[in-house]
């Protein structure tokens, strides 16, 4: 505890006894001593300074080793007694004259100067080593240094406002505050909250930052942050250290018969071994032939849906090293159990399954689903009206349920405009009894709701398709592209891309 800290409590404790402290306070001094130093010197004039010299010696503590008794000598009368530190003063008086007595004294040797400093340099690396994380790379190389300010940066990004609250407990000689925070995160649509302590608010407030930073991460919301120190520095050029390598004759004589067939002279080894050698070939000698263009840029990549991939966010569901924190993967059975339960006991999706049923395209479902399975390309006509953009993708995902293969399914369903993107996405969830983020979710731009990983559709606008193009549709099982008679280059783009 610091001084101050003594102090602090002192008053504190005075204060609730309604005591006043006195302090009496007085002088205090080294007692004056006479000394007398002698010896011989030419010059009058040098006496006073020989003896300044005897003076520091005869003043300064003697190491206690010296004074203790030697084992083949008889324990005299001054010797019986174990040694006691004395003043300098009082040792003067008892040896004697001053001369004698600097002769047995020395200087300091100042070892508990240095056992303090030792105790509180490892005090500091203690309180260091406490800030190591070694598990921050199973959460995204998050830790206490940087998660606060990335937090900050994602509040802002989704203008959510960081309302840390804070609370004291504990007596007042040691008391810590609690923080806690509650952020809803709209892409999941779900809220996840942490409550940290510690003994100061801005630690408390790190800790919290650290849990939220760490779920968003878990979760998909947020990127893994880079290693930083975590990693060893990249050694430089200069201090790679130099190793021999042996050449087998063979290889030798591959490389010989490979100069002669190229007609290419190989450059001699100079006689120094310490002079530089330039292994650039002379202009000229070799031509090269021109680089072919490639022809595979402008592919666009796709592979199939992937039980560990989620399409929406491109990125994998389990990451390694990190499986005991993260929920298991729903599979295809689950997707079939959910989707009988809601058949025999949900209300509201029965009266739903009814309306349904009286649209023109109802009468079209069984023929839809075959022509769409057995082809790779399906134009789909009618009236305004009739059910095409609710009822195809439902028809599409509901069929890969029934069959057993609901996590094959991920479907992107384009709109020319953003809010017919987001009604229809509502208007499809709403017939299938869920809210938005189950089976049904849309994307455009400035707002987005995503859906599950896997049987799922998502509802965007022709600009979010062309994007997720650049990565590349993985995961991505089906694409309808509704409107396509309302004509433009974005739509008249991702038809040709479909159908090339």
């Amino acid at each position: 505890m610091a001084a101050s800290q003594f102090k602090n409590f002192l008053y504190a404790f005075c204060g609730k006894r309604k005591v006043r402290p006195i302090y009496t306070e007085r002088p205090c001094a080294a007692g004056t001593f006479k000394f007398q130093g002698e010896g011989p010197t030419a010059p009058a004039s040098a006496v006073p300074a020989q003896q300044q010299q005897q003076l520091p010696s005869s003043v300064a503590p003697a190491p206690q080793s010296q004074f203790m008794p030697n084992q083949n000598q008889q324990p005299g009368p001054a010797q019986g007694k174990p040694f006691q530190s004395q003043p300098p003063s009082l040792m003067m008086q008892q040896g004697g004259s001053g001369s004698g007595a600097s002769n047995e004294m020395d200087g300091w040797s100042g070892a508990g100067q240095r056992d303090y400093h030792y105790s509180m340099y490892n005090k500091r690396k203690f309180e260091e080593a406490e800030d190591v994380d070694l598990n921050a790379h199973l959460h995204g190389n998050w830790t206490l240094v940087n998660a606060k300010s990335r937090l900050h940066q994602y509040l802002q990004q989704n203008r959510i406002p960081a309302d840390f609250k804070y609370s004291a407990g504990g007596p007042d000689h040691n008391r810590h505050f609690v923080a806690e925070l509650s952020i809803f995160v709209k892409s999941h649509r779900r809220s996840i909250s942490s409550r940290e302590h510690a003994s100061t608010k801005k630690q408390a407030a790190q800790n919290t930052s650290l849990s939220l930073v760490r779920q968003l991460f878990h979760m998909g919301v947020m990127e893994a942050a880079e290693p930083g120190q975590l990693q060893p520095k990249r050694k430089k050029v200069d201090e790679i250290e130099r190793f021999d390598v042996g050449i087998s004759p063979e290889m030798e004589q591959q490389v010989s018969n490979l100069l002669q067939s190229l007609e290419i002279q190989p450059v001699p080894q100079p006689e120094d071994p310490t002079q530089a050698v330039s292994l650039v070939l002379p202009p000229g000698m070799v031509k090269f032939q021109d680089a072919k263009h490639d022809t595979g840029s402008g592919i666009v990549e796709w592979t199939p849906p992937n039980m560990n991939w989620n399409p929406w966010i491109n990125q994998p569901m389990i990451i390694e090293g990190a499986e005991e924190y993260q929920a298991p993967i729903p599979t295809s059975q689950d997707y079939l159990n959910e989707h009988r339960e809601k058949h025999q006991n949900v209300d509201m999706y029965k009266r739903m399954l009814e309306q349904r049923s009286q649209l023109p395209v109802f009468q079209y479902k069984s023929t839809l689903v075959e022509v769409i399975k057995n082809n790779r390309v399906v134009v789909v006509k009618g009236a305004t009206g009739c059910g095409k953009t609710t009822q195809v993708p439902q028809y599409i995902l509901d069929a890969y349920l029934e069959a057993g293969h609901g996590a094959e399914c991920c479907i992107a369903v384009t709109q020319p405009r953003r809010i017919s993107a987001v009604s229809v996405a509502e208007r499809v969830a709403s017939e299938r009894a869920e809210i938005l983020g189950s089976s049904v979710g849309y994307s455009v731009r400035f707002d987005t709701v995503l859906p599950r990983s896997h049987a799922s559709m998502l509802f965007c606008t022709v600009g979010v398709l062309l994007r997720k193009l650049e990565n590349g549709l993985h995961g991505i099982s089906h694409v309808v592209v509704d409107e396509i008679h309302e004509r433009d280059i974005n739509t008249d783009f991702v038809w040709s891309f479909c159908v090339a």
